[in-house]
């Protein structure tokens, strides 16, 4: 089975800015436990696209990760309602890469504040060839989610969660 993860991943110890996220935005989903300054949360109906109600109910820094082991990769990062990063990475038959909003100098903050090392995000977000990105172990997106301090993001959804509540007793249901 192929991996399909969506998360959000809001810049904030307390996960109750999440929630209050979620309800303001009319969404059902999932809050996990703060971890490394990120609260992690899926929604329900999620498209592997950034929910318009979500980023514009946001008021504090917001990424949107999506991993679909055979298709691609996508990260969003909001400030408030601003697009302040935008990278979508997508191979079926050939690598096709849109990087609309690239602030690396925001990805190298929020890196250096993990006490991450920031070094070979070229290549990273812009492998030579699909062969060079499909060899990269772990591929770039654990490795960009891993820099991040993201805790929670391989292998999660709302479906996952909602689907296998045991492995995932760590989230609370939002209504």
């Amino acid at each position: 089975m192929s991996e399909f993860s969506q998360s959000y991943h809001l810049r904030t110890e307390n996960k109750q800015d999440a929630v209050l996220l979620m309800k303001s935005a009319g969404k059902r989903g999932f809050a996990f436990e703060p971890a490394n300054g990120w609260t992690t949360f899926v929604v329900e109906g999620a498209e592997f696209a950034a929910d318009d109600s979500i980023a514009e109910q946001n008021g504090g820094l917001l990424a949107h990760y999506v991993y679909a082991e055979d298709h691609g990769w996508t990260l969003t990062i909001f400030n408030k309602r601003i697009l302040a990063f935008d990278y979508r990475c997508h191979w079926e038959e050939e690598l096709v890469i849109e990087a609309d909003v690239l602030d690396l100098s925001l990805l190298r903050r929020l890196i250096a504040e993990q006490g991450q090392d920031d070094g070979g995000l070229m290549t990273l977000f812009h492998p030579d060839d699909l062969e060079t990105l499909l060899e990269l172990d772990p591929p770039p997106a654990y490795q960009i989610a891993e820099r991040l301090g993201f805790l929670h993001f391989a292998w999660v959804s709302d479906d996952y969660v909602r689907s296998d509540r045991a492995s995932y007793e760590v989230a609370e249901e939002v209504e």
